[in-house]
């Protein structure tokens, strides 16, 4: 892999050029068409043709727009568009009022937007201009995504279809699937962006039509990873990047570059992730992509703070900061105040983490866009989950749920099941956890969620374990293994580890060390101090099975060590309590006693945090229970439902066999 490192001055000097041109082109661009203007302005003056003077007052309306100037150039266009009826032009007052459309949506007018291209679509279709009739549709489509009004770009998309379908017009038949596509991505909704896709490359692969391929195979990648897919997603990502590496769009390369880093960083594949990142980072410097640099930006901030390289990782995010609140994209800017949260709660600094958290709300509840919400509501549950603080991360949970099941989205009901669960599980509420995993695992299967599958059966193996069940832990263990093997999901090492500790648990510790090596292996590579943890104190366990005191503790140290590094408590706690106990063993009653020590005190301190927690839990327990019973009385008025049908159908039957006979 190439290293970060031989561009760090190049991208430094880069990045301080852009600045300065950012500063200095606006000024020189103003000026020039300040000429432009002044030089058309005075050609109105003189006599000209009424044909001339229509084509002088459009140019006027597309500077003035160039300028900045949004009210001159809707006055010159209202002058134009007089002037096209006058002279009794259809084609140049359609043109008039598609100008009006896309001036009132750069003027955030959106109403207006939609009503001039209404017209003008009306006109185009009288004039029997079928693309620009499809051109129209798309341009209200674009401002109904800006209002997120995804049910009418939706509608106005299939518009685009039914008319490129009529036409035989492979190009925007195509495009009309793949933008619809892209609406139901944005929802979440990729179970059924694929198959518009799929639809869309073959109506454009016989016109080798690339310049909208390029854009469906990096769709089909990013909804094939976020249904766990990673085998189908990187093999569209990758022929979108063999494309474009041949072509000279560095844009799109630099898009499908940071792309592919995503995968890698769901696979937990760091190298691989930071390199394609890199690439993108410094092909967008390149060619001045401000927008770019923020989501590049962004993903390196948080690859690196995931390396635990948290002084290389806040220079990304803060300037990912700056660059989305200059460009006051609420969206974006709430989704770097969350990673700049989990930065800081990865170093332990929860307070700072919690004001990173704030923030994100505070501009998730600027937008008004559903989806964006409830994104950020996942990610602050995740950071109350990450922190023990259950009942908050069960109230944002709760609350994704009821928002997502309103909306019909399967992919975040699926995900906020598998949530519920996870908290559940860390209240030791077992039993209850289960219910929620199997609902997530019945959720994902139905849209072919293969991540969230895997997932979720990965929790049911721990869930299984703790419950004292290793048949059905390792079972669900292996329904996990399969899954990640098959698509390259990742996250084998935590498969591996519960294996291990079921096996142990059985007392086969043959079988049991095999797979806790394996899972070690995995997580020194993958650079993780937690899974490392939980190896060493598991193997240290074994190895006091097999009354080898002095290796279990040195596995042991390595798992305190490695805990350590971590952050979590509850393994710094475990370290310690085991290590009293192999040195008690060992009638080493010093070291027992100062590890003993160490763990009756961070016991306490954990405890006391629960304390707090429980205060926390009564206001909302209520609440939870009632869910919990809804839920219940759900399911139980839809088995009453189902079996109503089956007698129904029965009924059916017999009457049916009673005619014939």
């Amino acid at each position: 892999m190439i290293s970060f490192y031989p561009y760090r001055i190049y991208l430094r000097r880069a990045l301080v050029l852009s600045l300065l041109l950012t500063l200095a082109l606006p000024l020189l661009g103003q000026q020039k068409y300040q000429r432009e203007i002044d030089s058309l302005e005075a050609s109105l003056t003189q006599t000209l043709t009424d044909s001339a003077r229509l084509k002088t007052t459009f140019e006027l309306v597309k500077f003035y727009f160039l300028r900045g100037d949004i009210p001159r150039s809707l006055e010159y266009n209202q002058e134009a568009y007089t002037q096209s009826i006058a002279l009794e032009s259809s084609v140049d007052e359609a043109d008039a009022l598609e100008r009006f459309g896309w001036l009132y949506s750069k003027n955030a007018s959106y109403d207006q937007s939609i009503d001039y291209y209404q017209q003008a679509m009306v006109l185009r279709e009288r004039l029997d201009q079928p693309r620009m009739v499809m051109f129209n549709l798309n341009a209200m489509a674009t401002v109904y995504k800006t209002l997120s009004q995804y049910g009418e770009a939706q509608r106005m998309y299939q518009e685009v279809q039914a008319w490129g379908k009529k036409t035989a017009d492979s190009v925007y038949w195509g495009v009309g699937l793949q933008n619809e596509a892209s609406v139901l991505s944005t929802q979440s909704k990729y179970h059924r962006a694929i198959p518009l896709l799929r639809q869309a490359e073959a109506l454009m692969k016989p016109i080798d039509y690339w310049h909208g391929l390029k854009y469906v195979y990096d769709n089909l990648g990013i909804a094939y990873r976020a249904l766990g897919q990673h085998e189908e997603a990187l093999r569209w990502y990758r022929l979108n990047e063999q494309y474009l590496l041949n072509e000279d769009e560095p844009r799109a390369l630099a898009r499908a570059q940071n792309n592919m880093a995503h995968l890698y960083h769901d696979r937990q594949q760091y190298d691989s992730a930071r390199y394609y990142v890199e690439q993108a980072y410094r092909l967008r410097l390149e060619v001045k992509d401000e927008a770019g640099l923020g989501y590049s930006g962004n993903l390196l901030g948080r690859i690196l703070t995931d390396l635990q390289k948290f002084e290389e990782a806040r220079p990304y995010l803060e300037e990912s900061l700056r660059i989305r609140a200059k460009r006051e994209d609420y969206s974006l800017l709430s989704r770097t105040y969350r990673y700049l949260g989990n930065w800081y709660a990865r170093q332990g600094d929860f307070d700072s983490a919690l004001i990173q958290f704030d923030q994100a709300t505070h501009y998730a509840n600027l937008i008004t866009d559903t989806a964006q919400q409830n994104i950020n509501l996942r990610d602050l549950g995740d950071f109350y989950l990450q922190e023990g603080v259950y009942p908050q991360a069960l109230e944002a949970f709760l609350t994704l749920l009821a928002n997502e099941q309103s909306r019909s989205n399967v992919f975040f009901v699926g995900m906020a099941y598998g949530r519920l669960g996870e908290v559940l599980a860390k209240q030791e509420e077992y039993r209850d956890a289960i219910v929620y995993y199997d609902n997530a695992i019945l959720t994902h299967q139905s849209i072919e969620n293969r991540w969230g599958e895997a997932d979720s059966y990965l929790a049911l193996g721990g869930l299984y374990q703790a419950l004292d069940q290793p048949e059905e832990s390792i079972a669900n263990y292996e329904k996990s293994l399969a899954l990640r093997t098959q698509e390259g999901l990742g996250r084998e090492a935590e498969v591996w580890q519960g294996m291990g500790e079921a096996y142990v648990a059985m007392g086969q510790l043959a079988e049991g060390r095999a797979y806790l090596q394996r899972a070690r292996a995995q997580h020194i590579r993958e650079q993780n101090p937690q899974g490392l943890a939980a190896t060493y104190l598991t193997l240290a366990r074994l190895r006091q099975m097999e009354q080898a005191i002095t290796p279990a503790i040195g596995l042991a140290r390595q798992g305190l060590a490695q805990a350590q590094v971590s952050r979590q408590k509850d393994l710094i706690r475990d370290a310690h309590g085991l290590l009293a106990d192999l040195y008690r063993e060992q009638q080493a009653f010093q070291s027992a006693y100062f590890h003993k020590s160490r763990f009756q005190e961070i016991q306490d301190s954990l405890f006391n945090e629960a304390n707090v927690r429980q205060l926390a839990q009564l206001e909302l327990g209520f609440a939870f229970e009632q869910e919990k019973k809804d839920l219940a009385e759900a399911q139980a008025r839809e088995e009453l439902q189902l079996q109503a049908e089956i007698d129904r159908r029965r009924t059916v039957q017999w009457a049916t066999l009673g005619g014939v006979a």
